[in-house]
C-alpha cells in the first residue's frame, strides 16, 4: 500500500481550496495547492489519524498549510439593490458551481460597446443571440451598451448565460431591474427558445450557498432533477423550469408579456412563437 491509499482528503477541504484559494478556472493550479496541503500535512508533528490509521486532511489542514483565505479580486462592495442591467449568472469554476453578475451598462458616447470580463467566443456568440431576440421583442434599435462579466481574471466560455444576458439586456433597455435574489442559467437562440445545460446540480448549490432564492433553468435539466428525484436538495430555492425567454419575460417582467400587448407587431410576434413552440422543431441536446 501507497502513501496515496494512506491519505484522504476531505470534500470539503478540496472545495475550500477551489473556491478560496484558486482565481484559475483550470484543474492544474487546484492539484498544485492540493499537493501543497497533503506535503504540509505529513511533514506535521500533528498528523491526523482515523481509526483505519488513515490520514486526514480536513479544511483546518488547509488553512494550516495555506494561511488566510487571500483577498479576490472579485470581492466588492455589496449592493443591496440591483440596478437595471445587473443581472446574476450560475457557471462552474473548476469543477465547483459559482454565482456571478452579468453587468450592462448604456454608453451612448462611445462609438461601439465593450465586452469585457475574459469572454471567449460561444459566451460572445449568446451575447449576439441575446441581442437580436431582445431587439426583435421590444421592436426597437438597442441602445449602444457595454457588457462586463463578473470575476474578470477569470476566462469564460459556454453557452449557459443565455438567458442571463438576455434579462440583463431587456433590463437595461427597459429601465426594469432584476432582483438580486434572482439567478439564470441556460442556452438561448435567436428565436428565444432555452436549451439544456450542464453542470445544474453545481449551480444550484452554488445558488444556494450565496442566498439566491429563485433560480430559472432550462425545462430539460428540471425534468432530469426531477426524475432523479434530486430536487429536495435545494430546499428554499424556487427552480423555476422554462422552454422559452417568454416565460422568464412572463415573470420578471409582466409589464412586457406578449399577452398584454396591443400592438400588431406583438400580436403577430405572439403567433410566430407560439406555432414554432407547437411544432418543437429543435430537439435539446
Amino acid at each position: 500500500m501507497g502513501i496515496e491509499d494512506k491519505v484522504v482528503i476531505e470534500n470539503s477541504a478540496i472545495k475550500l481550496i477551489a473556491r478560496e484559494y484558486v482565481r484559475s478556472g483550470s484543474v492544474r493550479p487546484i492539484e498544485k495547492k492540493i499537493k501543497q496541503v497533503v506535503l504540509d500535512s505529513l511533514n506535521s508533528d500533528n498528523i491526523s489519524y482515523d481509526q483505519y490509521s488513515v490520514i486526514r486532511i480536513s479544511e483546518d489542514d488547509v488553512y494550516n498549510s495555506l494561511g488566510s483565505i487571500p483577498i479576490k479580486s472579485g470581492n466588492r462592495p455589496e449592493l443591496d439593490v440591483y440596478p437595471a442591467g445587473v443581472c446574476n449568472c450560475l457557471g462552474v469554476c473548476g469543477g465547483l458551481g459559482n454565482v456571478f453578475p452579468v453587468e450592462i451598462i448604456k454608453t451612448p458616447y462611445l462609438k461601439k460597446g465593450r465586452i469585457t470580463g475574459l469572454p471567449k467566443k460561444v459566451m460572445k456568440d449568446s451575447i449576439y443571440n441575446a441581442e437580436i431576440y431582445v431587439s426583435n421583442y421590444l421592436g426597437r434599435t438597442l441602445e449602444n451598451t457595454s457588457i462586463l462579466f463578473g470575476e474578470g481574471a477569470i476566462p469564460k466560455d459556454g453557452p449557459s448565460a443565455g438567458i442571463a444576458l438576455t434579462a440583463a439586456l431587456i433590463s437595461i433597455n427597459t429601465g426594469i431591474p432584476v432582483d438580486k435574489t434572482v439567478a439564470f442559467t441556460g442556452e438561448i437562440d435567436i428565436l428565444g427558445y432555452v436549451y439544456a445545460i450542464g453542470g445544474e446540480e453545481e449551480k444550484l448549490s452554488a445558488a444556494l450557498s450565496a442566498g439566491i432564492t429563485k433560480v430559472f433553468i432550462p425545462y430539460e435539466n428540471y425534468r432530469l432533477l426531477d426524475e432523479n428525484d434530486k430536487l429536495k436538495l435545494y430546499t428554499g430555492l424556487s427552480i423555476i423550469p422554462v422552454r422559452h425567454m417568454s416565460e422568464v419575460i412572463n415573470d420578471l417582467f409582466p409589464s412586457l408579456a406578449i399577452g398584454e400587448k396591443s400592438s400588431s407587431d406583438k400580436t403577430a410576434l405572439k403567433g410566430n412563437v407560439e406555432d414554432s413552440y407547437n411544432r418543437d422543431y429543435r430537439q435539446v441536446i
